[in-house]
């Protein structure tokens, strides 16, 4: 505890001391690293931004390597960094979370520790997000396994599209993707929610996507790739190789976001969509696919059987559609299935 408070003081002591509200925030989770220059390369993609006045928080997760020690150089050498060395080891979720405890930026993103910005991608996402007081500004990916792969995108000038998604538009994610690491949040309207990250062992962002995402408000998309996501082996949803317990860990996500849309009263078409469109890019087993459709089921106030009848092929596996025969109900025949194959044009 005299720790937690130490290093809360020297943080607000160093801010206090040159205080200039940041622009943005950007929030990096650490712990063991398996390549310290990956590690590197990504702060150093944050502190040579051309968005100058920005803040960079490193959560330290409790880690039993060296990497402490090099992100404690950093902070040195640079004020913009605030290092926040955690007494206990909680996953990444929980990493983010205090992040949030500290940001002080107008508008708030996320990098993993072994991701890359392109130069200008604060800038331009900020400005953007300026012009018209935008809640979420989200912008293209690259993946890559070799950072020779990437430079002819790191010092991209070319001039890049926009595109609005309003408040009635129903696909959101489709477009946007459930990755957090790919959009700037308005600090204010993240804070004010108390959006908070669930502590799970790998697709913790699905759900503060998905509860986000669901809310009536703009988005814009730039059409341009600003942040680079690097494939690794060794990283948690890589190694998910039992699609029963990922399937498992997706209708835990898809519990809590349905309390929380219960929670601020929140019922509209986009919610419907973005879940639905979602769970037709997963392939669940038969006992999935039933608890799935009573947790479904079970928010009648999101979901009514017109709508599980309407979207069912997007949502099931056909290898597995007999399983909805069992919710006679839904009034499935095999006519509308041969129908819907030709409509399923979402996915």
């Amino acid at each position: 505890m005299i720790k937690f408070f130490y290093i809360f003081f020297l943080i607000i002591f160093n801010k206090v001391k040159s205080f200039k509200k940041p622009k943005i925030s950007i929030i990096i989770p650490s712990y063991n690293i398996p390549n310290y220059y990956y590690l590197k390369s990504s702060i150093d993609s944050v502190l040579n931004q051309t968005l100058k006045n920005i803040e960079l928080i490193i959560v330290d997760d409790k880690a039993n390597d060296q990497s402490p020690i090099i992100l404690d150089n950093y902070s040195l050498i640079d004020s913009r960094i605030t290092i926040i060395h955690k007494i206990k080891n909680e996953m990444t979720g929980y990493a983010r979370n205090t992040g949030l405890d500290f940001i002080m930026g107008e508008y708030l993103g996320f990098l993993d520790y072994d991701d890359i910005f392109h130069k200008d991608a604060l800038k331009l996402s900020y400005n953007e997000a300026k012009k018209k007081n935008f809640t979420i500004v989200n912008f293209e990916y690259k993946t890559f396994k070799n950072e020779n792969f990437i430079l002819k995108y790191l010092n991209n000038k070319k001039k890049y599209n926009i595109e609005l998604l309003n408040k009635y538009y129903n696909f959101p994610i489709k477009k946007t993707g459930i990755h957090i690491w790919r959009n700037i949040y308005k600090t204010s309207f993240i804070l004010s929610h108390n959006f908070k990250f669930y502590n799970t062992w790998a697709d913790e962002d699905v759900l503060f996507c998905m509860t986000i995402f669901s809310f009536d408000i703009e988005i814009l998309l730039i059409k341009k790739p600003l942040v680079f996501h690097r494939l690794l082996k060794t990283s948690i949803g890589h190694n998910l190789k039992k699609k029963e317990i990922r399937q498992k860990l997706f209708i835990y996500h898809l519990r809590n976001i349905f309390k929380i849309l219960n929670k601020y009263k929140i019922i509209n078409n986009r919610i419907r969509e973005n879940i639905l469109v979602l769970l037709g890019k997963s392939h669940f087993k038969n006992k999935n696919i039933e608890k799935l459709l009573r947790l479904i089921k079970g928010y009648k106030n999101l979901f009514s059987n017109e709508i599980i009848r309407k979207y069912y092929i997007i949502i099931f596996n056909m290898k597995k559609i007999e399983i909805l025969y069992k919710f006679k109900e839904i009034n499935i025949n095999k006519y509308e299935i041969i129908i819907n194959k030709k409509l399923n044009c979402y996915i």
